[in-house]
């Protein structure tokens, strides 16, 4: 099983894996322009606030996540508005990704115009192997 994730969709999936019991393994996942630990705070708005802060009520158990989780990719662009670059870091150090860095993909959304993701195919490859 790999899994696919974007934005809160990762924290999403860091959550999930965390939750599984002992000895279930998956094959991997790719998180796209998802924070780790580290999310952007500045510019948003109040109820943006209180849905992100809401994920960071209770810590995660990074050793627990890996656990459940052969391998990661991470992947990110170098002018996301709302993932802060200390996550490039965060997820190679807490989750064992690979990163790759995008040059100028926004938060890969609609509004950046992204409608397909081809590295994100390729990372699930990548992983499959």
């Amino acid at each position: 099983t790999y899994l696919v994730g974007h934005s809160m969709g990762c924290q999403a999936i860091q959550r999930y894996l965390e939750s599984l019991p002992e000895g279930v393994l998956l094959g991997g996942a790719v998180l796209v322009a998802g924070w780790i630990n580290d999310p952007m705070w500045e510019g948003r708005t109040d109820e943006e606030l209180k849905v992100v802060e809401d994920w960071f009520d209770v810590p995660k158990d990074y050793d627990k996540i890996k656990s459940h989780c052969k391998q990661f990719v991470s992947i990110f662009s170098t002018n996301d508005p709302f993932i802060l670059k200390s996550n490039w870091d965060e997820a190679r150090d807490l989750v064992g990704a690979e990163v790759v860095i995008l040059e100028n993909r926004s938060h890969f959304d609609d509004d950046a115009g992204i409608k397909e993701l081809p590295e994100a195919l390729d990372a699930i490859l990548l992983l499959s192997k």
